[in-house]
């Protein structure tokens, strides 16, 4: 399933104070007590995705279609992993001329993967404020019917560079 390339956990939720050891693709695919999706890139495994059994059922098809929608964004994350340099250096060519200086510091947290009250937290502000500045952002580019906006905005930086 893997080449036994160690895998850190860059990411718990709900968020906990233990060291999580580091793992393996073939031992998270092999315990009983976690589901588990290799996120892979051109072949290659880039990470993973696991979640603790609730029983020993299998996921219904909903929680696997979006468990299979979580490892694609994921893979779609990690391959990106600099997007704040890629939004800085969109700024730099004038490709956000377009976006207020709030809109492009709101974008730039979104492309690092922050959640709108991350994004309040980080800059201090009320999501009063951070809430049209992201809806203005997908109005600006265009986004204004896909469920997936979010993801869409950040790529369409990525197209550009």
């Amino acid at each position: 399933m893997g080449d036994g390339t160690a895998l850190h956990a860059v990411g718990v939720w709900p968020e906990t104070s233990a060291v999580i050891p580091q793992t393996t693709a073939e031992r998270l695919a092999g315990s009983p007590s976690r589901h588990a999706r290799l996120v892979e890139q051109g072949g290659a495994v880039i990470g993973a995705i696991s979640v603790d059994r609730v029983s020993t059922d299998r996921l219904s098809l909903a929680e696997h279609r979006l468990f299979a929608d979580l490892v694609a964004q994921a893979a779609l994350v990690l391959d990106h992993v600099n997007l704040a340099e890629i939004v800085a250096r969109q700024r730099r060519a004038g490709r956000l001329d377009g976006l207020t200086q709030r809109e492009v510091e709101v974008l730039e947290l979104m492309a690092r993967g922050l959640s709108n009250q991350a994004i309040c937290e980080q800059l201090h502000l009320s999501v009063k404020t951070v809430e049209p500045a992201v809806g203005s952002i997908y109005t600006k580019l265009g986004l204004t019917a896909d469920a997936n906006r979010r993801v869409l905005a950040v790529l369409a930086y990525l197209r550009e560079g």
